[in-house]
């Protein structure tokens, strides 16, 4: 059965890497305040405790662990246990970046994409997102992908910006695989293919990004490079709104108002545009 066979045996030994990496902190190791930090913040093996993980993790930062670093920037951009503060996130997770962590990079150069905290400057995101991506942070081929699609901060390149697409999406980001499928399903840097769109935009859909469900419903609600099938698309529009997306609710709004495939069913229809119309989406308010 193992030495750790049971649920008690688990958490006593849990406890007592606890104690360990308390008594290696007090030490001077930063990395094992990291590592009790991380214990407070999942709730494992003691209570979850946000502020006691954020000083945890300012004294593995402090002490030079990188992870701790980029781990107390997240709390910090969230006000997680400590106070919300955009300029100090930035600051940890460029301390972090310099010191080789490649998702601390990723995350920098997404600040300066989007302006998060901090002006944004996507010719100052360029480098860090390529450090993040040529580090295996597949987030950072994502942010890189963009950037050379939409030739912002460096030329415009669409072949290359699908290479740096299919990276992201070979590592599991849903993203990477929806904005791939726009571009293989336009044909734009790529050979056109329908069939390849369609595959990507599936995988999108199974790796979190709800995009990749309501692109994929509308392909099922024409009959576009697949069988049309209007179930299906139900089950997928279904799917993203459950995953907040807007488009998703809106879509399965207007096949419930009018029984496409599915039951009738006018409250959860009004319910939906309601939603989406608060959401931003214009045309719902009059539905």
């Amino acid at each position: 059965a193992g030495m750790l066979s049971s649920g008690s045996e688990i958490a006593k030994h849990l406890g007592h890497a606890a104690e360990l990496s308390l008594k290696a902190c007090d030490g001077g190791r930063a990395a094992s305040c990291g590592v009790l930090a991380a214990m407070y913040a999942e709730g494992s093996p003691m209570a979850r405790d946000d502020a006691k993980a954020a000083s945890l993790y300012d004294r593995g930062c402090t002490g030079g662990d990188a992870m701790s670093c980029a781990r107390l920037a997240g709390m910090v951009r969230d006000g997680r246990g400590v106070s919300k503060d955009p300029a100090r996130a930035i600051a940890l997770a460029r301390k972090s970046c310099d010191a080789g962590l490649a998702a601390a990079c990723v995350a920098l150069a997404t600040a300066l994409q989007k302006g998060e905290g901090i002006p944004a400057d996507p010719a100052q995101a360029l480098p860090l997102f390529t450090k993040g991506c040529d580090g295996g942070e597949p987030r950072g081929c994502l942010g890189l992908g963009e950037l050379v699609r939409d030739g912002s901060g460096t030329a415009r390149d669409l072949k290359r910006a699908a290479g740096l697409f299919r990276q992201a999406c070979d590592g599991k980001v849903g993203a990477g695989c929806y904005e791939l499928g726009q571009l293989v399903g336009r044909g734009r840097g790529v050979p056109l293919d329908l069939a390849q769109a369609t595959s990507l935009f599936r995988q999108a859909c199974t790796d979190g990004d709800p995009r990749g469900c309501v692109t994929l419903g509308l392909l099922f609600q024409s009959g576009r490079g697949v069988v049309r099938d209007l179930n299906q698309a139900a089950v997928l529009f279904n799917e993203a709104c459950d995953k907040g997306d807007l488009a998703g609710c809106s879509a399965l709004a207007g096949m419930l108002l009018f029984g496409e495939a599915i039951p009738r069913d006018v409250p959860r229809a009004r319910t939906l545009y309601q939603r989406t119309c608060a959401g931003g989406i214009a045309a719902d308010c009059f539905a």
